[in-house]
């Protein structure tokens, strides 16, 4: 079986759109071209697709690398399944059959409008900036999982590349060849997804049935929107996972070996706990047997703080040694304060509580509980006065103060993010601005130096040129030696014409030239009645007449009528280009010393190093701050219950 088109032969054939396509709107198209003007192809694993243009409208012309037997029921399926489902996140295609002719063989493509939309790795890292941003993806995201399992579609391969963002955070959809429906999912597909999206078990699609097809993106599902809460929730993981290599948080190693990944410790150790609850659902989704296991998507909630803390203290709290007696709790002594002429001179004391606020606060519950109905069961005492102490906790001094600064370090650390995400978003836009520097000078250098090229070529050229028609001025000079000047050839000669130039040497064609003209003329004014001038201009036409044949019957033109006229022509095409040729060298060094790009680079560079004193002084600030925290790192509830509670 012949191979199919590579992407080459591919834009080899869009080069000539009416030729190439049969389509009534792709006909009138054109390519979108590369600077060298070639078709630009963005190749895939199993298709390549095309930018075309025209008559108003853009579509995307996707080629297929491969066969694919079932390809045209596939999409026949799809389409008739949508027209039922209608889905805003689905792009609209139609399945060409003969859609593109390549070597003279027809092939199956794919016509689709263009998307104009970011793709969502990008989106993603435009945005770190603005997590409400990523939380309205992220629900955006849930609820189109949901339409897709509501309409009973399975993509099959959901990863960046396929997934797009607009206005609004709409999210649309892109590659259906592993597209599953109801009337498709018998259809043999070798789609089994990106590596970086998908369970360690889908290795094919064997296996898929009826009342499991559904589960296909469950956990690829998953892998996106877990990545986006996350990011919602901290957008700094984003550099901690080494996102946006082809993957988001999560890679192919994360899935295989959930203990050893790093980006899910990183995940798992995090403060906030919907992170942490997020590195633990990914791994337990990783240890699955098969990825058919895994459950529909649903987001991470996060379960309130005095519920988790209760149900910890209930189940670690051991009742008091006698039950029938309620266990007094020892006041804790005042800390001692250092003399104040050398208290100034030593390091900041570590924070501890009051102990006359945590005294009164525990005198308060104790009172509160024998007041209470709980007195006639003491055994509750130690329970209750845990569950009191949580909710009071907040109200301590030394916690509203370690609360205060860490908001302080929280809002630092958020500016640091955001200054990052403008530092990085500004040395890009300095490494782009330089690349298209690079780019129109190498563009004028390489103009220059064709310009150079070709003036240089003109040299050789020129003595061809001079040197063939030398070549065949002596062949012809040569013919017409042997061709006597014949009266009867000759408009108005006579045998007298012909003698009396013999006279004067003029024998031949050959000897009919300007050296000879004025003797010529002399002899042939004896006549009566002559005409020489005439008589010489029907001598010159019968010449050139003669010189033509003999050209015709050489297989050559008269190109030049002298060799300085070659040698003419030649210095006008350099003087020409020489004139072009400094045109570009004068660009070329404006491009190079004064240029949109560079003062771009230069404003870009300046607000970078402004950027870099912003980042500087908030690590500096950062630094201060939780060199501070530190100092509060004991005020914690669990220290305060077991001070209270030992």
């Amino acid at each position: 079986m012949a191979a199919w088109p590579n992407p080459n032969e591919y834009a080899e054939a869009l080069q000539n759109p009416r030729a190439a396509f049969k389509d009534a709107d792709l006909v009138k198209t054109q390519v979108s071209t590369n600077k060298l003007g070639l078709p630009r192809p963005i190749s895939g694993n199993f298709a390549t697709v095309f930018e075309v243009t025209g008559g108003g409208q853009r579509w995307a012309v996707r080629c297929f690398l491969r066969e694919v037997t079932t390809q045209q029921q596939r999409y026949a399926a799809i389409s008739a399944h949508l027209q039922q489902n209608p889905l805003a996140c689905i792009v609209p295609f139609v399945y060409l059959e003969e859609g593109i002719r390549v070597r003279g063989k027809w092939y199956p493509i794919l016509k689709m409008q263009w998307a104009t939309e970011t793709r969502l790795d990008t989106y993603i890292e435009d945005h770190l900036d603005e997590p409400a941003t990523l939380a309205r993806l992220a629900e955006q995201w849930f609820d189109l999982c949901g339409v897709l399992r509501r309409a009973h579609m399975v993509h099959g391969d959901f990863q960046h590349g396929n997934i797009v963002v607009g206005a609004g955070e709409a999210i649309k959809l892109l590659d259906y060849d592993g597209m599953l429906v109801p009337g498709a999912i018998e259809l043999p597909s070798g789609e089994i997804g990106h590596r970086h999206y998908q369970h360690p078990s889908r290795s094919s699609n064997r296996g898929l049935t009826a009342s499991n097809y559904q589960n296909v993106d469950n956990f690829s599902a998953h892998v996106i929107g877990l990545s986006l809460q996350a990011l919602a929730s901290d957008p700094s993981l984003w550099r901690k996972t080494g996102a946006g290599e082809e993957n988001l948080l999560f890679r192919d190693t994360d899935y295989q070996s959930p203990e050893n990944s790093t980006a899910l410790h990183v995940l798992r150790d995090h403060v906030d706990p919907r992170v942490r609850q997020i590195g633990q659902r990914m791994g337990q989704l990783a240890h699955t047997t098969s990825y058919l296991d895994v459950p529909p998507l649903e987001p991470v909630v996060v379960t309130p703080w005095t519920t988790r803390v209760s149900s910890r203290l209930k189940t670690a709290l051991t009742p008091p040694p006698t039950p029938d007696v309620v266990v007094p709790l020892t006041p804790l002594s005042a800390p001692t304060k250092p003399s104040a002429w050398w208290s100034d001179h030593l390091e900041r004391p570590v924070v501890d509580f009051d102990s006359l606020q945590v005294d009164a606060e525990v005198q308060r519950i104790r009172a509160e509980f024998e007041r209470s109905v709980l007195r006639y069961f003491p055994m509750l005492f130690r329970d209750y006065t845990a569950m009191r102490l949580m909710q009071s906790y907040p109200n301590f001094d030394v916690v509203r103060d370690k609360s205060t600064l860490e908001q302080r370090e929280k809002a630092l650390n958020d500016q640091l993010i955001l200054a990052k995400a403008r530092f990085k978003r500004t040395q890009d836009s300095i490494d782009e601005a330089r690349r298209q520097h690079a780019d129109e000078c190498a563009a004028l250098s390489f103009a220059v130096e064709q310009m150079t090229n070709a003036i240089q070529s003109t040299y050789p050229q020129e003595e061809a040129e001079v040197k063939a028609f030398e070549r065949r001025l002596g062949l012809v000079e040569d013919q017409l030696t042997r061709q006597p000047i014949d009266a009867e050839q000759i408009t108005g000669f006579t045998r007298a014409h012909v003698e009396l130039l013999a006279q004067v040497g003029v024998l031949t064609a050959a000897d009919v030239h300007p050296a000879n003209e004025a003797q010529a003329k002399y002899m042939l004014s004896g006549f009566r009645k002559a005409a020489p001038d005439h008589d010489w201009e029907q001598l010159v036409r019968w010449r050139v007449a003669l010189e033509r044949a003999l050209l015709s019957a050489s297989g050559e033109s008269p190109a030049w009528a002298s060799a300085d006229q070659v040698r003419r022509y030649y210095a006008d095409q350099r003087s020409s280009m020489t004139r072009v040729r400094a045109d570009r060298v004068a660009q070329l060094e404006a491009v190079q010393t004064e240029s949109a790009h560079l003062r771009q680079i230069a404003q870009l560079t300046s607000e970078l190093q402004f950027i870099d004193g912003d980042i500087n002084a908030l690590i500096g600030k950062l630094t201060a701050l939780r060199a501070d925290l530190k100092r509060y790192e004991h005020i914690t509830l669990r220290n305060l219950l077991k001070r209270v509670l030992n």
